[in-house]
């Protein structure tokens, strides 16, 4: 077994994932851990018939490419909110939390988020939900005033959060008491 540290840069991948294919001449690949690296490094793969395996990357578009030499094991992340949207109407229906009707989406812009978004969006009526809002924030957005006070005139019962953690973490922070926001 060998082990690289790409620190989470995609070049770095690209460039240990050769190292891995030439120098190394290894038999297969494990994938790295998030969407935007695995979308750069499978193309090693490809490029050298080295079949890799995706362990928790799952954003739809690494596989749209149609790469003969990557699998995955994850649930593509638009799915995660099946789940999701499964126990808040098993909560409700079970009297367990209120009767909810709406629902905003926040979503990161990167590959994974904007998918668990797209998701959020398009999963809501399983719980019976109505979008009043989508809001798309950069990567890393600290400054959610302008979301915050758009969402607190909107009034929707739920907030779906599609981030990384330190985006919901500053989402959290930027929220008042009275708007309850949960990542």
């Amino acid at each position: 077994l060998i082990l690289y540290d790409d620190g989470s840069s995609p070049d770095r991948a690209v460039e240990l994932y050769e190292r891995l294919a030439t120098t190394d001449k290894v038999d297969f690949f494990t994938g790295p851990a998030s969407s935007p690296i695995t979308i750069k490094a499978s193309t090693v793969g490809e490029k050298y018939g080295i079949p890799m395996v995706s362990a928790e990357a799952n954003s739809p578009m690494i596989f749209a490419r149609g790469f003969k030499w990557l699998v995955g094991a994850d649930r593509p992340a638009p799915q995660w909110a099946e789940g999701y949207y499964t126990m808040v109407k098993a909560l409700m229906d079970a009297g367990a939390m209120p009767q909810l009707k709406t629902v905003a989406v926040i979503q990161e812009n990167t590959p994974h988020t904007m998918d668990v978004g797209w998701g959020g969006i398009n999963r809501a009526g399983l719980a019976g939900l109505t979008v009043v809002a989508t809001e798309t924030v950069p990567p890393g957005a600290t400054d959610f005033s302008a979301i915050i006070g758009k969402l607190k005139a909107l009034n929707p019962d739920m907030i779906y959060v599609a981030t990384w953690a330190g985006t919901a973490a500053a989402l959290a922070n930027g929220a008042t008491p009275d708007t309850q926001v949960t990542a």
